[in-house]
């Protein structure tokens, strides 16, 4: 065994975290989606009040979002549930 190596498994070892950790790291949604699936998981669960909480810091927050005019159905139906 020469003196490179150890140099060059500790290289390819080093690639090899390096690539494993990269394939493995979740692809993260954008906030306003996040913020989105959360407030539509209180909708499903027939939680009107933290629903319509929800889904108005969404549209305060993300007024011109693709999922915008989902958020008004959502929250106007929360509110309607709650006889608001």
């Amino acid at each position: 065994m020469t003196n490179s190596s150890p140099r060059i498994a500790l290289v390819l070892l080093a690639a090899t975290i390096f690539s494993t950790s990269i394939l493995h790291t979740p692809v993260r949604a954008d906030d306003a989606d996040s913020d989105f699936t959360f407030a539509a998981g209180f909708y499903r669960k027939n939680r009107w009040q933290y629903s319509a909480d929800a889904f108005k810091k969404f549209l305060d927050q993300y007024p011109e979002h693709p999922r915008a005019t989902m958020a008004r159905l959502y929250y106007g139906l929360s509110l309607n549930s709650l006889e608001k």
